[in-house]
């Protein structure tokens, strides 16, 4: 087995200390002072060390390089946490009531609302301004002063805290936005907010023409593409503006496994990449000439990921393709385990907290698969036709991308796309002929009629690739539901690792402890599905506005919704725990059969009677529930009621959902709790669950 390329070597102990650093929080200011002496003593070895003892000290050097790379990442962590600096707002003590902050990112305008990142960088308190730092989510009422980047205005305190989810297993938005260091929103009125001035820095300037370039194609998209879906993808797969995308459209993908095309990813950079090279391609005759080359393709790929957001697999890829450039140009030999450990490490040294972005693990994860699986799994078959190639080769590709991104992505997602590999054989290529399409479209936007006809070849490209998503995710099975813990997809990827071990070394204990960790894989989910055979489990979801609740029984549940609930924002709120109870049939119904009253209903189960006042209860109402023997979970929706009196005989367990008001849901709560009756606010508590 060959040795570790060098910079592998490099990001192996980097990347732990990252981790350690993340999921520890731990830091010492003596960790600077730890790093600079062991520097000085690597040094000194290398330099001052006799040569007849450099050999024995080796593994010595080795030890303390590693040990520095290590605590690098560890120190790296915690200068790019914003919340460890002391003028934080979340390490502020005093109180104040009014904030100074900076718009830094581009404006999504919704219908009634503009919605926008700002950072602060005063506050106001006892008659004094303060030097104060956090990055905040801004909800803005629509106002005549459109937001524009750089603007700096002064709001009233209103800032909440991200709220940690509501429900179990839901995505975690507070700890995805704290990895870009917000940890704050506000929602504010147009007459809570006065503009003061505009201040861009001399290092923002390519940003801000990143937004403006990147608002001007969106309207050239919305222009040209008539459809909402079909203009929605288009930017979103051409520029990375994915606010357009609605939560169906988005699904559809994700069954279809086929989410990649959707969104810009390092395929695009590549065609990009291979596009410029035919174009500029002549610069790289001659060596005087090659150093424009060079700039110009650094340049361009760059401003491509600053136009798209700078997401974790466009900055793999445009960092890789920077490194292939420059060395190919310079006649440096490149190995592409190497130039691929080097692109993470020196973005991890701009922003570690890429090493914990799930897109950015499964961009690399993947790339890596099929550069390590793709010629093994293609020369075992020799396509003489060229249409046979072209399906071998893009069935090869797909396969050897999922090998090593399967544990992240079934921990992550809990599906697994049964038809992945068809619906990518047939998307991939129509995706390149949409980016090809959507880059024709904004280079022409200046002509007259061109972009008109670029722009319906361009829908209709889009409307098949719909057409095709929409009937694979139709299809029986569609998707398998394939929910992995954190010792499960460890299990795996060990699994995975020491077979390939074995393979390449030959070694019987690389296959024998391979077999050990699919063997406990293999026993943890008979285990999970014996606990789930007989399981009846009924959840209280909590969603704002809004009402669900579902009965488990086995691996069948049932799914009860308000019907204005779109199946986007049900999902979104429901499906991580359905798939972590091991759900493989959803039933979803408007209304539950249950004994009907007009504004509550009664349902008796396992033993249990439970009441949903669902409408304002009426005094024959109130006679009608006082007259049952026992309630002993009774279901709070809609404002049913505003107080507790009118119970003769109180519940065992009050359980008010996200359909009542905020202030209802309080009051009944205290009420409550002065009664010494069992409650479960939603707003508070999350999500209810019983086993019943």
């Amino acid at each position: 087995m060959q040795s570790l390329p060098s910079f592998v070597k490099f990001l192996l102990p980097f990347a732990t200390g990252i981790l350690i650093g993340y999921f520890s929080q731990w830091y010492h200011i003596a960790l600077v002072g730890i790093i600079f002496v062991l520097a000085l003593i690597y040094i000194a070895l290398w330099k001052f060390l006799p040569k007849h003892l450099r050999f024995r000290f080796s593994p010595w050097q080795s030890f303390l390089g590693y040990l520095i790379l290590l605590l690098a990442g560890i120190t790296i962590v915690y200068i790019r946490n914003q919340a460890n600096l002391p003028h934080h707002i979340l390490n502020q003590k005093e109180n104040f009531t009014y904030f100074k902050a900076r718009v830094i990112s581009e404006i999504q305008e919704k219908s009634k609302s503009y919605h926008f990142v700002a950072e602060i960088t005063e506050i106001y308190t006892d008659s004094l301004w303060l030097k104060a730092i956090d990055k905040i989510n801004v909800f803005l009422e629509k106002t005549e002063h459109k937001p524009e980047f750089g603007d700096i205005f002064i709001a009233k305190n209103k800032l909440q805290l991200i709220p940690e989810p509501l429900n179990e297993a839901q995505f975690n938005y507070r700890v995805f936005l704290s990895l870009k260091n917000i940890y704050h929103q506000q929602y504010l009125k147009k007459n809570e907010i006065a503009w003061v001035s505009k201040e861009i820095a001399w290092y923002e300037y390519f940003e801000n023409w990143a937004i403006q370039i990147r608002t001007y194609c969106d309207a050239v998209f919305a222009q040209n593409i008539s459809k909402e879906q079909e203009y929605s993808i288009a930017a979103a797969l051409v520029l990375g503006i994915k606010h357009h995308l609605d939560e169906d459209l988005k699904q559809a993908y994700t069954n279809a496994g086929v989410t990649h095309v959707l969104a810009v990813s390092g395929m695009h950079v590549g065609i990009l990449f291979g596009l410029m090279n035919v174009f500029l391609g002549f610069l790289r005759k001659k060596n005087q000439s090659k150093i424009i080359y060079i700039l110009l393709m650094l340049l361009i790929l760059w401003l491509y990921a600053l136009i798209t957001g700078f997401s974790g697999s466009v900055l793999r890829a445009t960092m890789m393709f920077s490194l292939i450039t420059i060395a190919q140009n310079l006649h440096r030999n490149t190995n592409i385990y190497n130039t691929m450990a080097a692109s993470a490490f020196l973005l991890f040294l701009y922003d570690p907290f890429l090493l914990i972005d799930v897109g950015f693990q499964l961009s690399y994860l993947a790339v890596l698969s099929i550069v390590y699986f793709y010629p093994k799994i293609y020369s075992l078959y020799e396509p003489t036709h060229r249409f046979t190639h072209f399906l071998w080769q893009t069935t090869c590709v797909s396969v050897a991308a999922q090998i090593f991104t399967l544990p992240v992505s079934l921990y992550h997602f809990h599906q697994y796309p049964t038809y992945g590999i068809i619906a990518s054989i047939l998307l991939v290529p129509i995706g390149e002929v949409v980016l090809i399409l959507g880059i024709a479209l904004l280079s022409t936007s200046f002509l007259p009629y061109l972009p008109t006809i670029i722009g319906y070849i361009l829908e209709k490209s889009i409307w098949l690739c719909n057409k095709i998503v929409f009937g694979v995710e139709n299809l029986d099975y569609a998707t398998t539901c394939l929910v992995l813990d954190a010792p499960q997809a460890i299990a795996l990827t060990l699994a995975i690792l020491l077979i390939i071990a074995f393979f390449e070394t030959k070694k019987f204990a690389f296959l024998v402890l391979g077999v050990i960790s699919y063997a406990f894989l293999s026993f943890s989910f008979v285990w999970e599905n014996l606990q789930q055979y007989n399981q009846r489990v009924f959840v209280v979801y909590a969603i704002p506005k809004s009402w669900a609740f579902s009965l488990t029984e086995g691996f069948r549940s049932q799914i009860w919704s308000d019907t204005s609930l779109s199946i986007g924002r049900l999902n979104f709120n429901t499906k991580n725990l359905l798939d972590k109870l091991g759900t493989k049939e959803k039933l979803y119904q408007k209304s539950p059969k249950l004994h009907n009253f007009g504004n509550w209903q009664f349902w008796h189960y396992a033993g249990k009677n439970f009441v949903f006042l669902q409408n304002k209860i009426t005094k024959n109402d109130w006679v009608k529930i006082n007259a049952l023997p026992e309630v002993n979970f009774c279901i709070i929706q809609r404002n049913a009621i505003k107080d507790l009196s009118k119970f003769r005989k109180a519940p065992q367990m009050l359980i008010i959902d996200g359909s009542n008001s905020r202030y209802i849901a309080q009051k009944i709560t205290l009420q409550a709790q002065k009664k010494q009756i069992q409650v479960h606010n939603v707003f508070e508590k999350g999500s209810f669950r019983i086993n019943l």
